[in-house]
């Protein structure tokens, strides 16, 4: 299946579109998970391919979940279990190998068509700025001075917890000896 290299949604062509959804489908946040890889190639497909603009639940759960044609999407809620999950390890994926991709998709809550934009060349993904790089001198002795107190609080709760646990078993065989 290759993509038609016309012009898609914003300017973008279609062969850049499908090429970041492959890449996207190949990544290890959806390697092992052949449904949510499917449900993404088919909303891609429709999306991209066919130029669908609005793809449902029913569609999506007859096509990549194998359901009937008159299941009921209230009582049976795969589609939205799996579109949430799907959306989750995308985000993932262009926060850990895509971050370099120019180009970038989401699937918005409450559609399953994938939007497709460039990414702002001046926005860095969230998770690539260490929050310390940027801190002053003050706040990060003071986050690691924060450290070692919770470092010392949770030293001094496990000895006193097992110090609690050797004086009930010596408590208990003083007990059974009288």
């Amino acid at each position: 299946m290759s993509p038609d290299p016309k012009d898609g949604a914003n300017g973008l062509s279609t062969e850049a579109c499908w090429k970041v959804l492959e890449g996207a489908a190949a990544s290890p946040q959806l390697k092992r998970a052949a449904r949510l890889r499917e449900f993404l190639l088919y909303v891609g497909s429709k999306s991209i391919k066919e130029g669908t603009t609005d793809i449902h639940e029913q569609e999506i759960g007859q096509a990549v979940f194998g359901r009937r044609e008159s299941y009921d999407t209230s009582q049976d809620n795969i589609v939205r279990v799996s579109a949430t999950e799907l959306r989750r390890r995308v985000d993932a994926y262009f926060a850990s190998e895509g971050k370099g991709e120019p180009l970038i998709f989401e699937i918005p809550r409450g559609s399953y068509t994938p939007v497709f934009r460039v990414r702002a060349a001046d926005t860095p993904p969230p998770e690539s700025a260490p929050i310390l790089d940027q801190a002053s001198p003050d706040l990060a002795s003071a986050l690691a001075t924060l450290r070692r107190t919770r470092l010392a609080v949770m030293f001094l709760s496990v000895v006193t917890i097992l110090l609690a646990i050797a004086c009930a078993v010596l408590w208990l065989q003083s007990r059974s000896l009288h």
